[in-house]
């Protein structure tokens, strides 16, 4: 796992890159502290390349990045794990007893070597990496299916192409001004997180999950190289099924587990996680936090678990005080902000302060299996607005007159269509689009904007297949869940915050050929109600979960600031810059942590103002 960065331009460099190269390391550092390198060369076209390195196969100097071809001719700047190293090993024509490491690095160099975009279909993992044909002057980068690992773009004049696996490695990299995309601030506004591809910084994009981009003499072409697959098999029974998911999950939770370091679990009291501890095949350091709160904290059932699978259990109480004092850190570790990902940065602190450098965890169980409320209620949702009639108007004018944060959110669906991205936008939005456009007017910051998102959901969510030959609706929820919550954040949210504290987390629920599997079912019986197919293939868990009810992992946060002067609610004050439009209902904790990492980023990354009566976004050249 690591993080690199580089710079391809025709011609001479216009900046000096190796006194760039050492900024560019020293933000990156925290991707990767065990070694660091970098490479330049100027030909026809100059390129450097800087690359960190967290070591977890083949922890030896022989697989230090960037890495070079025996014959010279290819070097690669890589990030990730490929679970399939071995079996791709014995494809390669070059014969693995010629191999000069044992990292998957030095199997994915000579698969691009002998197929360069063609090699991709072979890969079996989470990456992110860059290759350059020395011989040909072209790049080749790409992405795995599901977008675990970023890799982010920066397209400048006169063909030059800057890429990095983190926003703010790029920034560091501009020598143009810096300029807040006003659309991109309306995104976060309406779902807590930035939809992928774009980021809070015009002109930088990551490249979309499961595509690769090819850059050629100042010229780039980009495709992808994953579709999932669509359909189901109709004549799956329920016991069939069962034994299908349950099959496939202990491969993917075995070929997860495959490190010459020791792999950890993040242990909840949930389905999920429960069922990559029952299903390993060997036993795994388990680790929770906890709360004082009865209805947040599961360490209970987790040490029940831990302790009827016999396995090492490491727990961690979080109370308010101790949420307050990882603010600032959580902060500093935010590459992009979100809402989400608290949890995750805390959880990976207690990971590494025990030694652990890996560690699985059941994200991309609820998108598989159907676990999130969406299911059951965006149907309802729908119907509701249905049987409304012409009474609807009526009750979308009574909403909007509050500026109860619920209550805007159902005005505005009420004045849509009934579609189910409207729906969707409806249960999972943060602020309405009439608040978007009232909080941008009151930033000083562009409102002409089209505030997102609802007809590019479902465009966006058509890579991922599963809404496709089926008219059930779960399917259509579950490509949704996929492509916008779990990409564009719970995915990148794990690697950023677990990043920071150099822990890898690994997502064997978000594997490629699990999903294949998992999607031969029939949608009425995958998504049954509290993931039935999930426990249909893990019985052992009944006895323990039974009477578990279903949660998400999250924190206390509206407990906690509630109480104003509470130390979590000052520390957050005490972070943020940004002032809040008058009638604006901040009530729900999420939208106060909205304001308050969107504030943070912009003043610390993007060099914004401030007055009395609010931000005002600065356009001004890097500092």
């Amino acid at each position: 796992m690591c993080g690199f960065a580089g710079i391809i331009s025709m011609g001479y460099p216009s900046c000096d890159r190796r006194m760039m190269a050492s900024s560019v390391r020293e933000s990156l550092r925290h991707r990767g502290p065990d070694s660091e390198g970098e490479w330049h060369e100027q030909k026809t076209c100059s390129i450097s390349l800087v690359h960190t390195r967290l070591a977890i196969v083949d922890t030896s100097p022989l697989a230090s990045q960037p890495m070079h071809s025996p014959c010279g001719r290819y070097v690669l700047a890589f990030n990730g794990e490929l679970y399939n190293r071995e079996e791709i090993r014995s494809r390669l024509t070059v014969g693995p007893g010629n191999l000069r490491s044992g990292s998957d690095t030095e199997v994915l160099l000579h698969v691009l070597m002998e197929r360069w975009s063609d090699g991709l279909s072979m890969l079996r993992g989470m990456y992110a990496f860059v290759i350059w044909d020395r011989q040909e002057q072209r790049a080749l980068l790409a992405r795995d299916p599901f977008g675990i690992k970023p890799l982010y773009l920066d397209h400048g004049g006169q063909g030059q192409l800057s890429f990095a696996s983190e926003v703010r490695t790029l920034l560091r990299m501009r020598t143009q001004a810096r300029e807040v995309d006003s659309e991109a601030v309306a995104s976060f506004l309406s779902w807590g997180f930035i939809p992928e591809p774009r980021t809070l910084v015009k002109g930088i994009a990551s490249l979309p999950a499961g595509c690769f981009g090819e850059w050629r003499h100042g010229r780039w072409r980009q495709g992808r190289h994953w579709h999932a697959p669509s359909g189901f098999d109709a004549t799956l029974q329920e016991g069939e099924a069962a034994a299908l998911v349950r099959s496939a999950l202990r491969d993917s939770i075995a070929i997860h587990q495959c490190s010459d370091v020791p792999v950890g679990l993040c242990l909840s009291g949930g389905r999920d996680s429960a069922s990559l501890m029952a299903l390993s095949p060997t036993p795994m350091a388990c680790f929770t936090l906890g709360f004082e709160e009865q209805g947040f904290d599961e360490s209970g059932i987790a040490a029940v678990l831990a302790r009827e699978f016999g396995l090492d259990h490491r727990v961690q109480i979080v109370d308010q005080y101790a949420a307050a004092q990882q603010v600032q850190g959580y902060i500093r570790a935010m590459d992009q902000p979100s809402t989400d990902g608290f949890n995750t940065y805390c959880l990976a602190r207690l990971i590494s302060s025990a030694g652990w450098k890996v560690a699985l965890t059941g994200v991309g169980g609820d998108e598989l299996f159907g676990g999130y409320p969406t299911f059951e209620r965006l149907p309802q949702l729908l119907q509701w607005h249905a049987d409304l009639g012409t009474r609807r108007k009526a009750l979308s004018r009574l909403h909007g007159q509050t500026s109860n944060a619920e209550s805007q959110r159902l005005a505005a669906f009420l004045n849509s269509d009934p579609t189910l991205a409207n729906a969707y936008r409806c249960l999972r939005g943060l602020f309405s689009p009439q608040e978007v456009k009232k909080l941008l007017q009151f930033w000083g910051l562009s409102v002409e904007v089209d505030v997102p998102v609802a007809s590019s959901l479902m465009r966006g969510s058509q890579s991922f297949g599963d809404g496709e030959g089926s008219d059930h609706p779960a399917a259509e929820i579950a490509s949704l869940e996929l492509h916008h919550y779990m990409s564009g954040q719970l995915l990148r949210d794990a690697d950023v915050f677990a990043m920071a504290h150099g822990v890898e987390m690994r997502l064997p629920m978000v594997d490629p050929q699990l999903f294949s599997a998992v999607s031969r079912v029939p949608p009425a019986l995958r998504f049954g109600g509290g993931k039935r197919l999930l426990q249909l293939a893990t019985p052992e868990l009944d006895p323990l979960l039974r009477s578990v009810p279903k949660r998400g992992f999250s924190f206390p946060f509206q407990r906690w600031l509630d109480d104003r002067a509470g130390p979590l609610a000052t520390a957050m004050n005490q972070a943020s810059p940004l002032a809040c439009a008058e009638g604006i209902d901040t009530r729900p904790w999420q939208r106060r942590w909205a304001l308050m990492v969107l504030g943070s980023w912009l003043s610390t990354s993007m060099g914004c103002t401030f007055n009395c009566t609010g931000p005002r976004a600065a356009t001004g050249a890097n500092s």
